[in-house]
Formats: C-alpha cells, structure tokens, sequence
C-alpha cells in the first residue's frame, strides 16, 4: 500500500461448486459506480494495479473488489487432481458469476471491470454473455485468445497430443503445473474479433498495450479496436512489456474516470 489509512474487507466468498473465493473488497456508496480488478494468469487479487484500483476507489467512496480466480492465490483449485488443472472458459466465467452474485447483496450501482492479461479474455467475455452485470470495461494487454496461446508457449505441444494426454505440464512461476484439455478445447473460435461481435457497440472501453509485449502481442488490441463501437479507446504505449507495472497509476486514473462517467 502506499501508506493511506484505507480500511477494506478480505476474506472468502462462496464459489462454484461449494468451492472457496479469496476476496478482498472495500464497500463504498451502493448506487456509486464499483471497481472490479481481475487478475491475469497466476497472479492474484492483491497485484500493484489492484491496489491502485483500491485507493482510488477510496479516494472517491467507491466502492471495489478483487478476487483470486480458482486455481490461483488462496482460492480452491480448479480440480482435485491440480490447482489448474480445471482452469478453462467455463471456470473462469463461473468464478465471475459468483463474485456477481456477492456483489450484489452490498452493490447495486454500474461495475466497471479492469481486467489484465487472462483477466482481460474473462471480463471481456463476461461482459459479453452478461451484459446487464457490465456498465464499462478497462483491459490490459488482454489476452483474447486465452487457451490457444498456451500451444506457443509449452514447447513441442500440440493441440492433437494435448488432446490424447487430457493435460500439458506448464513451467509456471512455481514450478510445474498440470493444464487440462478443456483449456483449449474451449478456446477454438474465441478471438478478439468473436467477443467485440458480442459486446455492445456502446459499453466505454479502454485497452492498454505495449508495442514491446512479449506474451500478448499488441496487434489483437489493435484488430479489436478496429471493430468495435465508437466508445472503445487504445492507448498504445512503446515500453512497458506484457505487465505495464509502471503504468498502473494511469490505468486505474483512466478506469475512475471512466466510472465517475458513469454516474
């Protein structure tokens, strides 16, 4: 934190399935617009542009919420067989649905979602099936092809051997982790140019990219941005990588703004 007195709840949700949500939120005016931070692929609820989110919702009495997608941080895994191994397009917009239906006993107000990386493909479509439930949307070096992607990223995997093993051990930041097919399975035909088909042409959406990205390259952000509504802005920037940890400030100035537009 950066050492302002901001007071905010942590603790566990109920989640899919009788499994367990690691939450942190902080309850502001219930009709004021809320902060929604969704995290990217093995981070978790409390990264630096969450805590950016978090004390500029203070700032300004609104209200916010992150949560650790199954599989990551203290939330349940996705299977008993691994903690990814359950990790696909269902379980991460299951996991949104639930943090909605908490949100709800305490929030009535527009949710603005801030989604990084994995984040971005789950709040994007997110807001796509459930339009009522999305009033704006800000995403970082979103990752629209979530699942698909991993075929680059494990060495000699294909989507036939990926197949015939059911999973694919992934080299994560801790070590090994198990992928299940489901994965990919559910990715095919998911791409930035099916979602923004699906989004309404007026929701407020803000993309930031790096030129420089190394994981997510920027040029989906720029065919997404191609075919969506006139309220879609990109923000291109020629460093920063696929995290944009410096940019977290600005990210989360743009994302207030966008929800105080909404009031």
């Amino acid at each position: 934190m950066s050492g302002l007195p901001i007071q905010y709840d942590e603790g566990f949700i109920e989640g899919p399935g009788g499994s367990r949500l690691h939450a942190y939120w902080r309850q502001g005016r219930s009709d004021a617009p809320l902060l929604w931070n969704v995290h990217g692929f093995q981070g978790d609820g409390m990264g630096n542009k969450a805590i950016a989110l978090l004390e500029s919702a203070a700032r300004n009495n609104l209200s916010f919420i992150s949560v650790d997608f199954r599989g990551h941080g203290q939330s349940s895994p996705t299977h008993a067989n691994g903690r990814l191994q359950g990790l696909c397009h269902e379980s991460l917009l299951s996991d949104m649905w639930a943090i909605r239906t908490f949100i709800a006993t305490w929030h009535q107000g527009p949710r603005v979602l801030v989604g990084a990386s994995m984040g971005g493909y789950a709040s994007s479509w997110f807001a796509a099936e459930h339009s009522e439930a999305v009033q704006g949307l800000v995403l970082v070096a979103p990752a629209f092809r979530f699942g698909s992607t991993m075929l680059g990223r494990i060495h000699g995997l294909t989507a036939e051997s990926w197949k015939q093993q059911g999973s694919a051990e992934y080299q994560g930041m801790t070590g090994p982790e198990l992928l299940g097919w489901p994965l990919y399975e559910q990715s095919v035909g998911r791409s930035e140019e099916s979602v923004v088909s699906w989004l309404k042409p007026e929701m407020p959406i803000r993309i930031y990219h790096a030129i420089d990205d190394d994981v997510i390259p920027y040029t989906t952000s720029v065919a997404f941005t191609a075919r969506s509504g006139d309220q879609t802005e990109l923000v291109l920037s020629r460093r920063g990588g696929h995290r944009l940890q410096e940019s977290a400030g600005r990210i989360a100035q743009s994302a207030l703004e966008l929800a105080l537009g909404l009031m």
